[in-house]
């Protein structure tokens, strides 16, 4: 779903001209329906000349306001209002009035119109040094970017906005949209937790105050549930979105039953997922949404795949690769997948004409996910996540000094003395001690301290053998203490154990024990390809998602998750 001035409510009949466009052919064709058709469309005309003649004698100031809360309630008023504003702001030429109009003017046009509105209120607002309505571009510059595929200079306007909102405009809307649209491109480029965090928060407010954003960031949640590999969680946000749709005439419907068949495709519900992505499709094709028609047909073509229905599967990914050709920003890093499968059935058809084409793509879309995403997830930590923690850090600062400055002042000087005491014993310890070239005075002193003794390794030792036998790494981010607590001892000392006789790291001593159980379950179980998604794969194994999983394998064996899948999935089996 976008973020756009023509949200999903808005994807039925929109105006009078186009409901004249689809009846008339049809009521021409009775009189008696015709004659009907006549006087409904005079009353309607009679209604909207009467609202145009009401709106000129309107206090200047109530317009805009009048006209804003319109577009929130997805109201068509706001087109008589925005008219109005716009013909007021020409008459007099007065900058404030101009901000206003190209403003609403911005937000409820589309394409290029509305890059042409905002480019003009961003050079205004610049002008008038306007910080709100300064900020309040930058925001619909960032979104007009994010429709159009450009990920890295929507991000760059969005940051822009966020500073400003920091800075010199208090707009608690404003920075909720700010936080929302981050939150999309964090989905985007699979920070799929950051952008839980994101709309987590979100949500408990539009759940308050009934918003159309309400519907949004259920799908959101949706689909960052589903690629985290949380089908559950995600079927749970789809189940409200779906209750949610049913009040809405022309509403998100479609949007969410495309994330229900991708849940039904990771839980191995393959017909089900089948009915409700064509669905899905069908709505996405009438309404022009080439990234979620792309998305479709990968998931359909993913499903065929598993049922082993060749043809199926080669024309949704054909569709895939004719959509991103057509529509370049329809590219989303999860369909890549589709050339992949692609230039293996290239290759099996020894069709070294389509093979170049498709590793030439193959190529061109690694060059942009690298490029953008990079870029993306760099300046996401750098000037979105840092500057907010050193904001909490320095607000939590000044509450504590605010709280109790003599408290801060006594703790420093016993700290200081407690520094002094303890150096001052240090230095005199070390006095006492002799020099030694003996190699085992290159041992740390950690490790001198600490003395493994038969009894305790031979107890952490036969613990683990049958921990291991339990499979404890199946347990997600299991840690050290809570394996120590198991192996009744504590975790200095299976920490030493670890390093010493088992020559690995905690962490990589846990990443082996699944990568273990990730090849054995590839190699023996081939409906384990068959059934879940990398992602699902991954947690089956212990991992919290793929993206842990390809860590460890890079750190590991030097190999992707995708390279382990294929050499040894069940054609390479």
């Amino acid at each position: 779903m976008n973020r756009r001035s023509n949200r999903l409510t808005k994807n039925g009949i929109r105006n009078l001209s186009e409901f004249i466009g689809v009846g008339f052919p049809i009521v021409l064709k009775k009189p008696i329906l015709r004659y009907a058709f006549q006087i409904f469309l005079f009353s309607v005309i009679s209604v909207l000349s009467q609202t145009n003649k009401n709106i000129q004698f309107e206090p200047l100031d109530s317009i805009y306001p009048k006209a804003v809360q319109f577009w929130r309630n997805d109201n068509d008023s706001v087109n008589i209002y925005t008219k109005e504003l716009y013909k007021r702001a020409k008459i007099s030429g007065a900058p404030e009035l101009y901000l206003r109009a190209y403003h609403i003017k911005a937000l409820t046009s589309l394409n290029e119109q509305s890059e042409s509105y905002t480019d003009s209120l961003f050079s205004l607002a610049k002008s008038e040094n306007d910080f709100k309505f300064l900020a309040s571009a930058y925001f619909l510059k960032g979104r007009n970017a994010y429709d159009a595929g450009a990920y890295k200079k929507s991000l760059d306007n969005y940051l822009q906005c966020q500073s400003l909102l920091q800075k010199e405009v208090d707009s608690i809307p404003l920075e909720r949209l700010v936080k929302d649209n981050i939150g999309l491109i964090r989905i985007l480029v699979g920070d799929n937790k950051g952008a839980i965090s994101i709309f987590e928060e979100l949500l408990p407010h539009y759940r308050e105050v009934g918003d159309f954003y309400h519907v949004e960031t259920l799908f959101s949640l949706a689909v960052a549930y589903h690629q985290d590999g949380n089908f559950q969680k995600s079927q749970e946000y789809v189940a409200e979105g779906l209750d949610l749709s049913t009040q809405i005439e022309t509403g998100p419907e479609p949007y969410f039953l495309s994330i229900l068949g991708a849940n039904q495709y990771g839980l191995g519900q393959y017909q089900d997922a089948i009915e409700n992505l064509e669905a899905a499709n069908t709505s996405f094709e009438e309404n022009g949404d080439p990234m979620r028609q792309a998305i479709s047909h990968y998931y359909l073509g993913k499903i065929y795949d598993a049922l082993k229905v060749n043809d199926s599967t080669l024309y949704h990914m054909h569709e895939v690769d004719r959509l991103y050709r057509e529509h370049p920003q329809s590219l989303y890093p999860l369909t890549r997948g589709a050339w992949e499968m692609l230039l293996d059935e290239a290759r099996r058809s020894d069709d070294g004409e389509n093979e170049l084409r498709y590793i030439t793509t193959l190529l061109a879309i690694d060059s942009i996910v690298s490029s953008n995403f990079r870029y993306i997830n760099q300046n996401l930590t750098q000037r979105y996540d840092m500057p907010k923690l050193v904001q909490e850090q320095e607000d939590l600062k000044k509450g504590y000094q605010r709280r109790n400055r003599f408290l801060w002042y006594g703790l420093g000087g016993v700290s200081l003395l407690l520094l002094s005491f303890f150096v001052f014993a240090r230095i005199k310890r070390k006095s006492s001690l002799v020099p030694s070239t003996h190699p085992s005075s290159i041992k740390s002193k950690k490790q001198k301290r600490v003395v493994l003794t038969t009894d305790r390794l031979s107890q952490i030792s036969d613990g683990l053998a049958k921990l291991e036998a339990e499979e404890f790494f199946l347990k997600p981010n299991i840690t050290m203490k809570e394996v120590a607590d198991l192996l009744g001892t504590n975790d200095k000392y299976l920490s030493v154990y670890v390093n010493r006789h088992i020559g690995s790291s905690y962490s990589t001593y846990v990443n082996k024990l699944r990568l273990d159980r990730f090849m054995n379950r590839l190699k023996t179980e081939p409906d384990f390809f068959k059934k879940y998604t990398l992602d699902a794969m991954a947690q089956q194994c212990g991992f919290t998602s793929n993206k842990a999983l390809n860590k460890a394998c890079k750190r590991i064996l030097g190999k992707t998750s995708s390279e382990i899948l294929i050499e040894l999935g069940p054609d390479n089996s």
